[in-house]
Protein backbone atom coordinates (compact mmCIF):
# COMPACT_ATOMS: atom_id res chain seq x y z
CA UNK A 1 0.00 0.00 0.00
CA UNK A 2 1.38 3.41 -0.65
CA UNK A 3 2.36 5.66 1.82
CA UNK A 4 0.89 9.46 1.70
CA UNK A 5 2.96 12.05 2.62
CA UNK A 6 3.18 13.86 6.44
CA UNK A 7 3.29 17.18 6.69
CA UNK A 8 5.12 18.62 9.73
CA UNK A 9 6.34 22.17 10.39
CA UNK A 10 6.91 24.67 13.54
CA UNK A 11 6.29 28.71 12.44
CA UNK A 12 6.09 31.61 14.51
CA UNK A 13 3.42 33.93 13.55
CA UNK A 14 3.17 37.52 14.97
CA UNK A 15 -0.42 37.36 14.73
CA UNK A 16 -0.87 34.19 15.87
CA UNK A 17 -4.32 33.57 17.44
CA UNK A 18 -3.18 30.06 18.95
CA UNK A 19 -3.53 29.10 22.44
CA UNK A 20 0.48 28.60 22.87
CA UNK A 21 0.71 32.23 21.66
CA UNK A 22 2.95 32.69 19.20
CA UNK A 23 3.95 29.04 18.60
CA UNK A 24 1.70 26.67 15.54
CA UNK A 25 2.65 23.05 14.88
CA UNK A 26 1.41 22.58 11.68
CA UNK A 27 0.03 19.03 10.59
CA UNK A 28 -1.10 17.53 7.68
CA UNK A 29 -1.36 14.13 6.05
CA UNK A 30 -1.94 14.04 1.81
CA UNK A 31 -2.92 10.84 0.99
CA UNK A 32 -0.85 9.37 -2.01
CA UNK A 33 -3.78 9.38 -4.69
CA UNK A 34 -5.21 11.64 -6.96
CA UNK A 35 -8.40 13.91 -6.00
CA UNK A 36 -9.93 15.68 -8.56
CA UNK A 37 -9.88 19.00 -7.02
CA UNK A 38 -7.05 20.40 -4.86
CA UNK A 39 -7.20 23.57 -3.31
CA UNK A 40 -5.47 25.78 -0.80
CA UNK A 41 -7.06 28.83 1.29
CA UNK A 42 -4.78 31.30 2.24
CA UNK A 43 -4.92 32.93 5.60
CA UNK A 44 -5.55 36.38 7.00
CA UNK A 45 -3.58 39.00 4.93
CA UNK A 46 -2.17 36.81 3.00
CA UNK A 47 -2.66 35.91 -0.77
CA UNK A 48 -2.90 32.94 -3.17
CA UNK A 49 1.34 33.76 -3.56
CA UNK A 50 1.85 32.94 -0.05
CA UNK A 51 4.90 30.09 0.91
CA UNK A 52 2.78 28.05 2.06
CA UNK A 53 0.66 27.55 -0.65
CA UNK A 54 2.95 27.57 -3.23
CA UNK A 55 5.03 25.06 -1.66
CA UNK A 56 2.23 22.39 -1.27
CA UNK A 57 1.66 23.31 -5.41
CA UNK A 58 4.77 22.32 -5.74
CA UNK A 59 5.06 18.98 -3.90
CA UNK A 60 1.13 17.59 -5.45
CA UNK A 61 3.09 18.80 -8.97
CA UNK A 62 5.84 16.41 -8.82
CA UNK A 63 2.84 13.95 -7.91
CA UNK A 64 1.05 14.72 -10.91
CA UNK A 65 -1.42 16.36 -8.76
CA UNK A 66 -2.16 20.34 -9.77
CA UNK A 67 -3.79 22.59 -6.90
CA UNK A 68 -5.58 25.32 -7.08
CA UNK A 69 -4.63 28.19 -5.40
CA UNK A 70 -7.76 30.48 -4.05
CA UNK A 71 -7.42 34.58 -3.72
CA UNK A 72 -9.95 34.54 -0.83
CA UNK A 73 -9.33 38.79 -0.85
CA UNK A 74 -12.47 39.01 -2.83
CA UNK A 75 -10.92 41.17 -5.74
CA UNK A 76 -8.75 41.03 -8.60
CA UNK A 77 -6.03 43.29 -7.70
CA UNK A 78 -4.45 41.40 -4.80
CA UNK A 79 -5.62 44.27 -2.20
CA UNK A 80 -4.90 41.97 1.15
CA UNK A 81 -7.71 44.23 2.87
CA UNK A 82 -10.61 42.39 0.48
CA UNK A 83 -10.74 39.53 2.47
CA UNK A 84 -14.42 38.57 3.93
CA UNK A 85 -15.36 35.24 4.68
CA UNK A 86 -18.77 35.95 1.92
CA UNK A 87 -16.26 36.81 -0.49
CA UNK A 88 -13.69 33.61 0.25
CA UNK A 89 -16.49 31.57 0.03
CA UNK A 90 -17.90 32.84 -3.09
CA UNK A 91 -14.62 31.98 -4.42
CA UNK A 92 -14.79 28.10 -3.86
CA UNK A 93 -17.90 28.18 -5.28
CA UNK A 94 -16.58 29.62 -8.55
CA UNK A 95 -14.07 27.41 -8.54
CA UNK A 96 -16.54 24.65 -7.84
CA UNK A 97 -18.64 25.32 -10.57
CA UNK A 98 -15.70 26.45 -13.35
CA UNK A 99 -13.97 22.79 -12.34
CA UNK A 100 -17.89 21.44 -13.37
CA UNK A 101 -19.84 21.34 -9.81
CA UNK A 102 -21.94 18.77 -8.91
CA UNK A 103 -23.46 17.62 -12.80
CA UNK A 104 -19.65 16.39 -12.93
CA UNK A 105 -19.33 14.57 -9.54
CA UNK A 106 -16.53 16.99 -8.95
CA UNK A 107 -15.33 16.71 -5.09
CA UNK A 108 -13.11 18.92 -3.77
CA UNK A 109 -10.41 18.35 -1.39
CA UNK A 110 -9.58 21.64 0.51
CA UNK A 111 -7.26 22.89 2.41
CA UNK A 112 -6.80 26.26 4.39
CA UNK A 113 -4.71 27.83 7.09
CA UNK A 114 -5.88 30.22 9.73
CA UNK A 115 -8.85 32.15 8.44
CA UNK A 116 -8.58 30.47 4.80
CA UNK A 117 -9.35 26.76 6.72
CA UNK A 118 -12.28 28.20 8.60
CA UNK A 119 -13.85 29.49 5.25
CA UNK A 120 -13.29 26.21 3.59
CA UNK A 121 -15.04 24.50 7.37
CA UNK A 122 -17.68 26.68 6.23
CA UNK A 123 -17.72 26.07 3.05
CA UNK A 124 -17.57 22.27 3.70
CA UNK A 125 -20.44 23.23 5.95
CA UNK A 126 -22.91 24.53 3.43
CA UNK A 127 -21.98 22.28 0.57
CA UNK A 128 -21.07 18.77 1.96
CA UNK A 129 -21.98 17.52 -1.31
CA UNK A 130 -19.28 19.65 -3.31
CA UNK A 131 -16.33 18.55 -0.25
CA UNK A 132 -13.90 15.15 -0.55
CA UNK A 133 -11.69 16.15 2.46
CA UNK A 134 -10.61 19.15 4.61
CA UNK A 135 -7.10 19.43 5.79
CA UNK A 136 -6.51 22.25 8.16
CA UNK A 137 -4.03 24.10 9.28
CA UNK A 138 -4.57 26.46 12.28
CA UNK A 139 -8.06 27.05 11.45
CA UNK A 140 -8.94 30.57 12.53
CA UNK A 141 -12.71 29.23 14.42
CA UNK A 142 -14.18 31.70 16.79
CA UNK A 143 -12.37 34.24 15.56
CA UNK A 144 -14.98 36.80 16.68
CA UNK A 145 -14.60 35.80 19.97
CA UNK A 146 -10.46 36.73 19.99
CA UNK A 147 -10.46 40.14 18.14
CA UNK A 148 -11.56 41.41 21.70
CA UNK A 149 -8.76 40.25 22.90
CA UNK A 150 -6.13 41.34 21.02
CA UNK A 151 -6.98 44.64 20.71
CA UNK A 152 -9.55 45.30 23.65
CA UNK A 153 -13.18 47.09 23.39
CA UNK A 154 -11.60 50.60 22.79
CA UNK A 155 -9.78 49.22 19.62
CA UNK A 156 -12.84 47.76 18.48
CA UNK A 157 -14.71 50.63 18.55
CA UNK A 158 -11.83 52.68 16.87
CA UNK A 159 -11.75 50.09 14.41
CA UNK A 160 -16.03 50.79 13.60
CA UNK A 161 -15.68 54.48 13.86
CA UNK A 162 -12.57 54.89 11.19
CA UNK A 163 -14.19 52.42 9.13
CA UNK A 164 -11.21 50.32 8.58
CA UNK A 165 -7.88 49.17 10.60
CA UNK A 166 -4.37 49.21 9.41
CA UNK A 167 -2.55 45.46 9.75
CA UNK A 168 1.47 44.93 8.34
CA UNK A 169 0.97 42.97 5.74
CA UNK A 170 3.60 40.83 3.70
CA UNK A 171 4.48 44.13 1.65
CA UNK A 172 3.49 46.85 3.85
CA UNK A 173 0.55 48.27 5.41
CA UNK A 174 -3.02 46.73 4.53
CA UNK A 175 -6.25 48.68 6.24
CA UNK A 176 -8.90 45.99 6.79
CA UNK A 177 -12.39 47.48 6.51
CA UNK A 178 -14.63 46.86 9.12
CA UNK A 179 -17.08 45.54 7.10
CA UNK A 180 -14.79 42.10 7.63
CA UNK A 181 -16.04 41.75 11.08
CA UNK A 182 -19.51 42.67 10.13
CA UNK A 183 -19.18 39.70 7.77
CA UNK A 184 -17.43 37.47 10.12
CA UNK A 185 -20.32 38.13 12.53
CA UNK A 186 -22.71 36.33 10.24
CA UNK A 187 -21.54 33.23 9.68
CA UNK A 188 -21.38 30.90 12.95
CA UNK A 189 -17.88 30.50 15.37
CA UNK A 190 -17.44 26.84 14.72
CA UNK A 191 -18.91 25.73 11.24
CA UNK A 192 -20.15 22.08 11.54
CA UNK A 193 -19.08 19.51 8.33
CA UNK A 194 -20.04 15.57 8.98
Amino acid sequence: MPVGTLFVRQVVHPLSFSVLHNFLLLVSYIPPYHIPTNTDAHGFLSNENSYKGKHFRQVLAARDTHLHLLNLNGNQNNDLGGICYTGGLAAIQALYEKEGGKEAHVKLTLLGSSLGGYVVARFAELHPEAVEKLVLFCPGFDLQSRWPRVFGEVGLREWEERGYREFEGPAGPVRVPWSFIEDGRRHPAFPLYK
